[in-house]
């Protein structure tokens, strides 16, 4: 049977179903988690949240690893990397080349490498690559998300994951960075900068990440903490932001480069959502400063300005979808403090789960509009898995 891409219902509700089934996994590890609950295996006890953790690591990587992968299906550049696998050697590590940002990237491509001279297919290197960003995922909400109340917003994580279906290098580079993010919030800057590394080899648009730990690290927190200076940041990213995409396209019209007016991939209406947040947090700046810090989630606030400050740059350069998945994950951990801050401060407790029902509505809505933006671009319907197809 020939399979051809095109919109698919079923494999929207198929992504749908698992965005859900997982959020609530995570939900009931982290309940389990705060309750001290634990099992004995082999006579030793551990905390139940591993057997949740091992349906989650199961159930995703048959999902992604064993995926139907075809032309046009299951992602678009995903062919590419088949190809390169087949034919890739053995790639040197140039520092000149590593400055320049040119050549192959030495970890990602040496893994490739290394799978297929020990007798390997591209199934294992895939195998390989989803097991880590599946693991990075556990670890992040293990040691991030506390409340099993904010599992809604675990539900709009399945986003990233479901971009490696095409961009499966930045989306593998993005995940150490998430690492790298998490362990700037306990303040250890040593193991920042090495899964910064690790991210970089795996693809240079991580060269973000060196400049989000030197801003973390010499940025005045006064400024980040202030609520006037702020307000100036935020009116002066947005002016920026929305100059940036005409001026960019009046540069191309105009010159050589003409040709890639029609690859620009950038919608403003995109980041409204940004702003709006922001907006939202400026209202209510002070004790949601207190909040975050009362939480040690201060860091995905910084996260957030930092994206805010170099969002102008990376809509000049067509990049700012990319590099927004470097602070993905952060910024849907930080709308959750904030919904949970506002619900507390706003909400009478006897409302609590009416505005969870809303909430859970509009994420799916949302997740829904997300898939709907990206699934042609990315060949993300219909899907097959090959184990069952």
């Amino acid at each position: 049977m020939a399979i051809e891409k095109g919109w698919d219902w079923l494999t929207l509700f198929l992504y749908i179903f698992i965005s859900v089934f997982i959020a609530l996994m995570f939900k009931y590890s982290i309940r389990v988690k705060n309750e001290g609950k634990t099992i004995k295996i082999f006579n030793k006890k551990i905390s139940q949240k591993y057997l949740y953790y091992l349906v989650i690591y199961i159930i995703l990587i048959l999902f992604s690893a064993f995926r139907y992968v075809g032309d046009g299906i299951g992602g678009t550049d995903t062919t590419v990397y088949m190809n390169h696998f087949k034919n890739i050697q053995y790639v040197h590590l140039s520092l000149k080349e590593l400055l320049l940002f040119s050549g192959y990237e030495y970890l990602f491509y040496n893994t490739m490498y290394f799978v297929r001279i020990l007798g390997g297919n591209y199934l294992v290197f895939s195998f390989i690559v989803y097991s880590l960003i599946i693991l990075f995922l556990i670890y992040v909400i293990d040691k991030v998300v506390t409340k099993d109340n904010q599992w809604i917003f675990i539900i709009l994580f399945f986003l990233p994951f479901l971009k490696s279906f095409n961009i499966v290098r930045i989306c593998l580079a993005a995940s150490f960075g998430y690492i790298a993010i998490e362990k700037l919030r306990t303040n250890n800057y040593k193991l920042s900068i090495l899964f910064s590394i690790l991210a970089f080899l795996n693809h240079y648009m991580a060269i973000v990440l060196f400049f989000f730990i030197l801003f973390c690290r010499y940025f005045p927190k006064k400024v980040i903490t202030n609520r006037k200076t702020s307000i100036i940041l935020f009116f002066i990213t947005c002016f920026l932001s929305f100059i940036s995409l005409p001026l960019i396209k009046l540069f191309l019209s105009v010159s050589g480069f003409k040709g890639y007016l029609s690859k620009i991939e950038i919608s403003l209406w995109g980041y409204l959502p940004i702003f709006f947040v922001t907006f939202l947090i400026l209202c209510n700046y002070k004790k949601f400063i207190s909040y975050l810090e009362k939480n040690n989630h201060l860091i995905y606030l910084k996260a957030w300005y930092f994206l805010i400050m170099i969002l102008p740059i990376f809509i000049c350069v067509n990049g700012a979808s990319r590099i927004m998945l470097f602070f993905e994950i952060p910024r849907y951990i930080l709308i959750a403090d904030l919904y949970l801050f506002l619900r507390e401060k706003y909400i009478d407790s006897k409302y609590y789960k009416v505005c969870d029902y809303i909430l859970f509505v509009i994420i799916i809505l949302w997740l829904v509009f997300r898939i709907w933006r990206i699934w042609d671009g990315y060949s993300l319907m219909p899907y097959y898995n090959i184990l069952f197809f």
